[in-house]
Parts: structure tokens; sequence; C-alpha cells
């Protein structure tokens, strides 16, 4: 007995670790249920449908702009003119970044499309937004930029309509409940302050019936708001370009917030340059009228200096002055040499030794009376002494012409006294102008020190005023021609397609779970059922033989008996295969079965 309770525990315990449910039994389930899963898909991708009708759709714009870097490729359109404008091409691509995202330009940007004020209205399900497409512009009087607030606006025939709807942080739930009259164009005092509805080109008779919503946000929050959803970054780090992208309900908005951003971005860039330009040209003016007073000054000192000592130029002068103390110089020692000659032949003449010969040639003497008369002299020592060598020397004609010969000698005896005393004045005045030349010279040293620092300070106020009149036109250059730090690539630009909602990915996850949540309970239900509903449920759990199932007998049984000789029901049937099965289970079995045990987990089972 013992034998044979362990022979069929054993089994048993490796039966219960097998799996519960098969492919082929959750099929079976799914398609008991399947009315089930049809409603809860309905159900999901009904809720997922409208969801994607009432949510706005997002789409994304992108934008790309090249800095101008020369380190990363991005030179300027200037760099031909870089060394005499000045422009420093040299910029940080991440600074920049931080540029763009700064909220000063971002503010500029909210001021100047003028974001701060929405309008929309209600178009099936969602919300649509009339970015400048409003049929209406609302103009706050008592505008308050850190104020926020909301109304609507409901349009009616005539260019009537009527306010409702306020909502401000500091107003009563009875003044939001008003409903305040007006008409276009006209002054209407609400509790959010005064304003006035006017109408725009897109105002038709589609309206006419229609709310607009109007909201007015802070300019402190709108700001923030924009710069959250603008973003920047650089493709590569090897690069200067940088990559703007938003997202936003309207395409054309997050478009034009991308652009103006830009032209903000480099109008504010260009903004400083010119504003550095234009400091830097009153610098430069007032330097130049400065040095333009100090350099006349210099110049006037010079002149004066100049007209008090009656010199041109000290350089010049001295050259002058050298010249003139060389040509003094010479000219004495030519006076000199006319004075040696002439002492030396009125010498030669007073000699007593020499009478009656002939006066030696002299070459260059530049008194030509005196020349003559030696000539003369010559020619009558010539002929008195051919006529002495042909007579004798009492000849009456050769005694007249010694007599001529004396009186010859002693008149150039005497001319050439004469000439010697003139030579000699000549040769002091000489002297006394070489002396003052030289003296002049020696002073013109003394000027030239004096008015060197003159000359010194003259030459650095030119070279300098020189210098900024170039750096003037540089400048104005540099002001003309102020070139922005970037260069658009691509303007803002995007697919038509929403990137949000995703319909076909939310109507995929709707049918996953309208499929997964009556499955995941239908399992959950098998999980925790524990009662027995067939054979199956049997044979999965335990490992004993199953020798047979009698199911339950619908018809009517006379005197309480199913089972009947003979009989073709299926109640019979089973019966006879439960019978067939004992007898199979005592084929080797020493003792024949005689006792059956029937029993059930509860009583009242119909053991009995």
């Amino acid at each position: 007995m013992t034998e044979q309770t362990n022979k069929y525990t054993a089994p048993q315990k490796e039966a219960m670790d097998a799996p519960v449910f098969s492919v082929h039994d959750i099929l079976q389930m799914m398609l008991a249920n399947w009315y089930w899963f049809i409603l809860s898909v309905t159900v999901c991708v009904g809720c997922a449908y409208l969801y994607i009708a009432s949510t706005q759709s997002v789409y994304n714009r992108t934008a790309t702009i090249l800095v101008k870097d020369s380190r990363k490729g991005g030179d300027t359109d200037l760099s031909a003119f870089s060394d005499m404008v000045g422009f420093s091409a040299r910029r940080n691509v991440d600074n920049e970044i931080y540029i763009l995202q700064s909220r000063r330009l971002m503010e500029q940007v909210v001021r100047q499309l003028n974001l701060t004020v929405n309008y929309s209205t209600r178009s099936g399900l969602r919300q649509q937004a009339l970015y400048k497409s409003s049929p209406i512009q609302v103009e706050f009087i008592n505008n308050n930029e850190t104020e926020g607030c909301a109304f609507a606006v409901a349009l009616l025939e005539e260019n009537q309509l009527s306010l409702s709807d306020f909502n401000r942080r500091d107003i009563s739930s009875e003044d939001s409940e008003q409903v305040i009259s007006g008409a276009l164009n006209d002054t209407i005092s609400t509790p959010v302050g005064q304003v006035i509805v006017k109408p725009t080109l897109y105002l038709s008779e589609d309206y006419i019936g229609r709310t607009i919503n109007v909201r007015k946000t802070p300019i402190f929050a709108t700001t923030n708001s924009y710069r959250q959803a603008v973003e920047s970054s650089v493709a590569n780090k090897m690069s200067s370009i940088i990559t703007l992208s938003m997202r936003d309900v309207v395409p054309q908005r997050a478009e034009d917030v991308i652009n103006s951003l830009i032209q903000v971005y480099n109008s504010d860039a260009m903004e400083d340059k010119r504003a550095v330009t234009k400091q830097t040209a009153t610098f430069i003016n007032n330097r130049l009228k400065i040095i333009s007073e100090e350099l006349g000054n210099v110049d006037k000192d010079i002149e004066d200096f100049k007209r008090y000592n009656n010199v041109y130029s000290i350089s010049s002068e001295a050259q002058r002055l050298i010249g003139e103390s060389s040509q003094y110089k010479s000219e004495g020692l030519n006076v000199e040499n006319q004075i040696a000659m002439a002492s030396y032949i009125r010498d030669y003449l007073l000699d007593e030794n020499q009478k009656n010969v002939l006066i030696p040639a002299t070459a260059g003497f530049v008194n030509t009376l005196i020349a003559a008369q030696i000539k003369d002299y010559n020619e009558m020592v010539l002929l008195r002494n051919k006529l002495a060598s042909e007579g004798s020397s009492n000849n009456p004609t050769v005694l007249n012409i010694n007599n001529t010969l004396e009186a010859s000698r002693l008149s150039i005896i005497a001319s050439l006294e004469s000439h010697i005393q003139a030579l000699e004045i000549q040769l002091a005045a000489l002297q006394r102008e070489e002396q003052d030349a030289n003296s002049r010279i020696r002073n013109a040293s003394a000027q030239e020190k004096e008015i060197l620092s003159s000359v010194r300070q003259q030459k650095v106020k030119e070279e300098l005023y020189l210098y900024l009149l170039q750096k003037r036109e540089e400048n104005e250059l540099a002001l003309e021609v102020v070139e922005p730090n970037s260069r658009v690539v691509d303007q803002a630009f995007g697919s038509n397609t929403p990137v949000y909602p995703k319909s076909a990915m939310i109507l995929l996850v709707a049918l996953i779970f309208g499929l997964g949540i009556p499955f995941a309970i239908i399992y959950l239900l098998e999980i925790l059922d524990t009662t027995i509903r067939g054979r199956k449920d049997l044979e999965d759990r335990i490992s004993i033989p199953f020798l047979g199932e009698i199911p339950q007998y619908a018809g009517n049984a006379p005197h309480g008996i199913v089972v009947r000789e003979n009989g073709r029901d299926t109640v019979s049937e089973a019966f006879r295969i439960l019978r067939t099965n004992m007898n199979f289970m005592n084929i080797n079995g020493e003792k024949e079965l005689k006792v059956i045990m029937v029993t059930s987990s509860n009583p009242h089972a119909g053991k009995t």
C-alpha cells in the first residue's frame, strides 16, 4: 500500500511545477471571450482618437547659421579689409550659443512679434491658434507688461461684441462673471482694464457668433517660455555651424521666432560694433582737435624762432654758411697769392742789379694794367738790348730807351705798391667774412640744439596727427561696412507633418492596451480560479491515472436511475468507459478490486 502511494505521489509533485496554460489554452481563452476584446479595443481606440482630435498638433522648425570664426573656417566676408578696418574674426561658438539663448535677445523678439497677446478659437474638439490670422486685435490702454489676463470676445452683428470670462489674479469672481457689451474700435472698460477691440483684414461673416479667446501673458513669463522652446546646438565641435530648432503648435510662429531671433542677434552684434566704432570716432576726433592745437603751437614757435634768427632752415643755413666760409677761405688764399706775386715783382724791380733786365712772366696775374705795363717794359728791354748789341751803349736812342725804361720801372713799382695795398684790404675783408661765417656756423649748432626739441615735438605731433587721420578713415569705413557675426545658411523650415501627437503610435498603443487589458483581467481570473471544471484541470495538476468522467444528465430519469442495460446515451457510455478503465487497472493485481470510495472536496456534491 505504501509502495503504491509513493508510486503515484512522486510524479505528482513534478506535475504541479508544469505550466498552467499553453498557447492553445490562451487562444481558446481569447476566443471564448472575444466580445470583451472587441469592446476593450473599441473603447481604447476611441479614447485615443478623442485625444488626437482634441490635442493641438505640434510642428518642428529648424534653422542653420554659420558663425564667422576664422579658427573653424567661418571667415568674414570683409577679410580683404581686415588690415584696414581692424576686424576680429576670432569668436567662440559656445559663447555665441549663450548669446542666442539670452533673455535680452528673446525679449526683443517677443516685443517685435507681439507674442504676449495670443488669440484662439475653438475648432471642433481643439483650440485653434489665430497667429497672424485673428479677426480682431486688442489694444490694452493701461498696458502693464508684468501682469497677465484673459477674456473671451464674442463677435456679434453690426460691429457689436460682448466680453466675458475675465480672468486675472486680483479680480473677484463677480467681476470675472460680468458680460460687457461694446462695439469695435470703442474704448471698453473691463475688470482687466480699458481695451480697444479693433477689426483686422481677416474679419469676415464666418466669425459672427463665434468666440475669440484673448490671453495676455507677462513679458517675463513669455520670454522664459520661448527661451525654453528654442534649442541651440552645435552639430560638430570642429565646425562653427549652429542649429536653432523650435516646436510650436503654429509652424509660422516657430519660423518667425527663429528668423527674428537670428535677425535680432545679428543686429545686436552690429549695434555693438557700431557703438564701439562711434566711441572710437569720438575719441579720435577729440584727440585730433587737441593734437591740432598743440601742433599749431609748435609750428608757431618754430616760425617765430626762424623769423627772429632770420633763418629758413637750420641745416640748409649751416650748409650755406659752410660753403661761404670755404669760399672766403679760397678767395683769401688767392688774394694772398696775388700779394705774394706782386711783392715778388716789386722786390725784383727794386733790385738795382736787375735794371734793364726782363721782368719774369707771371701767369694768372689778375691786374691787367700792370701786366700790360710789364709787357711793354719787357719789349722795350728787348729793343734796347738789340740796339745796344748793334752799336754802343752811348747811342742816343739807347739812352732815350734807358730813360723810358727807368720811368716805366718806377711806374710799375708804384702800380704794384697800390695793387698790393688794394689786395691787402681785400684780404682783410675776406678774413673778416670768413670769421663771421665761422661764427655763424658755431651759432647754428647752438640754434639747432635750441630748436631741436621743438622740431622733435613737431615731428611726433605730425606723425600722431597723420596716424589719427588714417585711423579716422578706417573707423569711418568700419562704421559703413559693419558685418554681422553670423551668416544664415538656412532660414527656418520644416515638414508639415506634426511631430506630436504621433497618431499612428498613439493608435498602436491604444490597440495594444485594448488587447492587453481584457487579456490581463481574464488571465488573472484564470489564475485565481481554483475550481475544477473538467478533465484537463485534473490531468494538468496530478499524475495519477484518470479513469473517466461522467457528464451531467440533462434528461428525466424514471425512478432516479440514469444507467440502464443496453443504454446508448452519453451517461451509459461514460459508465462503460469507467468500468473498462477500472478493469485495466487490475490486470497485474494479485487481488481483485472490490471497494470503491466516492468522495469530493465539499459536502453536498452528489456523492450519495
